[in-house]
């Protein structure tokens, strides 16, 4: 699929999860692509199936992207 984003575009390889109530992208690409994103004011954590804080998860937020 293609990411958008301003006037930017990058092919990338996706998983559809279609029961997923927040949509994610790795800090690893949005580094890479130099994706815009900025800290959050207060984090919200994301917890895993066992109910466990996933390390690092939204503390950052990026512009508006199209897939």
């Amino acid at each position: 699929m293609i990411l958008y984003w301003g006037k930017q575009k990058k092919l990338v390889r996706v998983l559809l999860d279609t029961g997923c109530s927040v949509p994610l992208l790795s800090q690893w690409l949005a580094r890479k692509e130099d994706i815009p994103r900025r800290k959050r004011e207060e984090p919200a954590p994301l917890r895993s199936c066992a109910g466990e804080v996933i390390p690092g998860s939204r503390e950052e937020v990026t512009e508006e992207l199209t897939l």
